[in-house]
């Protein structure tokens, strides 16, 4: 199922419900938050691996909530064995070597890239290194930024597509530059939207012609509001039936 969505002719919605971080380091949460993708229809849930101290220094403002929220890769390949038994695909967005070593020996069916590490060639050499399908994020970075990453995918052969969202939690309708879909169809096969980063509104995603693209949905928001309640984002909450739409 995954190989497919990195396929320019597959024309369905794969839908990823994004953990994130917001299990607040809570093992049985990230549980309820994999029982929550299941329920609300959505093909994988997303995790980030990482250590923080090779995150970010120690003395940076938002250490202390990374250290918080981190799992220890053991948890990870638990949460694996989970979303297997649940039949839901299980991934991550890996932030150092050995994170990419470690999801990569637990078989994880593809990579996720948040957009400031678009230009971290180590991390993305390790990912490569895989030959796994990845997505990556382009919020945070330059059009060069990212045609220069998604070409040396593809000077290795390793499928990528390319997600368009807005770094901003929540996002205005007003700011989600939905133009730039366009200009990053120009530079990939394969281009994907955030939801409900790209807008909060179903009618406005329709109306814009979402429907056409391949739509990752993010249900960070929804999950973090019923599950942790003092999770790192918590902005509104959203019903999880909503997904069905797309289908």
């Amino acid at each position: 199922m995954v190989n497919k969505i990195f396929n320019k002719s597959y024309k369905s919605n794969f839908l990823i419900a994004e953990v994130g971080i917001n299990h607040n380091g809570n093992i049985d949460q990230a549980f309820r938050l994999v029982d929550a993708a299941k329920e609300s229809l959505a093909d994988a849930v997303k995790f980030q691996t990482y250590t923080a101290e090779k995150r970010v220094k120690k003395n940076s403002s938002i250490y202390d909530i990374l250290k918080k929220c981190e799992l220890k890769f053991e948890d990870f390949y638990k949460l694996k064995k989970y979303c297997e038994k649940k039949k839901i695909t299980f991934f991550s967005t890996p932030f150092d070597k050995e994170s990419v070593e470690f999801l990569n020996k637990i078989n994880v069916p593809m990579f996720k890239i948040s957009s400031f590490d678009i230009i971290n060639k180590d991390l993305i050499k390790e990912i490569i290194k895989t030959k796994k399908p990845t997505i990556v994020s382009t919020g945070m970075a330059s059009l060069k930024e990212i045609s220069n990453t998604y070409q040396t995918f593809k000077k290795n052969k390793v499928p990528i597509s390319l997600l368009h969202c807005v770094s901003s939690y929540p996002n205005l309708e007003k700011n989600s530059y939905l133009s730039n879909i366009s200009d990053l169809k120009n530079i990939a096969e394969n281009v994907y939207a955030l939801y409900p980063n790209v807008g909060e509104n179903l009618d406005f995603i329709q109306n814009n012609n979402l429907k056409n693209i391949k739509l990752l949905y993010r249900k960070l928001d929804q999950f973090s509001w019923q599950y942790c309640n003092k999770g790192f984002f918590n902005f509104k909450n959203y019903i999880p039936k909503i997904i069905a739409k797309f289908n």
